[in-house]
């Protein structure tokens, strides 16, 4: 059975969503919670901004997580859920999105003035890289069944943290280099500019699909 863990008996009374779900939100608590940490102690908005990033992912986790046990228990109908997932993983980036960049502009007045320690942004960086590539792992591993719009904006998600990550990665090595920190609130603005596209992306490709299946 492709997809499932080996003690899943039947896909007919499958709980693999289920506990694919729990993993990725302990995986992503666990990164949150070291990107705090590397935001305190380096004071960086591009840590921070990152770190809300994952925490963000890991209440769409906890949202598809509950989507996933109503299924189970026959309380809410897949593809209802599955719109209800897909709408509160848009919200929940847009919402993103207004606060990193504005956290960002008002770092970029004051950025000549601020002392930001190289080593722990980049550390930061790394610890969120290396977990969004586990996160993406499960994701993909899951059964095709489950694969269906929240899903995909699930996944978008995680690879939209990996490039942010790795540009907190680039930011803490600019910022080692030559100490310039003028580049952390630069590095949070790109940030924002991957998840405004890819919410652009995810909202085309939705309506694109219900306008096919519609017509068809």
């Amino acid at each position: 059975m492709s997809g499932h863990y080996k003690s899943c008996p039947d896909p007919a009374d499958c709980w693999c969503r289920v506990r694919s779900y729990i993993s990725l939100i302990c995986l992503t608590f666990a990164i949150a919670g070291a990107q705090i940490l590397g935001g305190f102690i380096s004071e960086s908005i591009a840590v921070f901004s990152d770190a809300l990033h994952t925490a963000t992912h890991n209440m769409t986790y906890i949202a598809a997580l509950i989507a996933a046990l109503m299924i189970q228990f026959g309380r809410i109908h897949p593809e209802t859920a599955d719109n209800k997932v897909f709408l509160f993983c848009i919200l929940f980036l847009t919402g993103m999105v207004v606060v990193i960049v504005y956290e960002a502009i008002g770092r970029l007045y004051e950025a000549e003035m601020l002392i930001i320690p190289g080593w722990p942004v980049f550390l930061s960086g790394i610890v969120g890289a290396t977990g969004n590539l586990f996160e993406r792992k499960i994701l993909r591993e899951m059964p095709e069944a489950f694969k269906d719009h929240a899903h995909e904006a699930l996944s978008f998600h995680a690879l939209s943290d990996f490039l942010g990550s790795v540009g907190v990665v680039v930011g803490g090595i600019i910022i080692i280099v030559t100490e310039k920190t003028i580049v952390d609130p630069i590095v949070s603005l790109g940030i924002a500019c991957i998840i405004v596209l890819g919410i652009i992306h995810l909202v085309h490709h939705k309506y694109y699909a219900h306008k096919k299946t519609s017509a068809s």
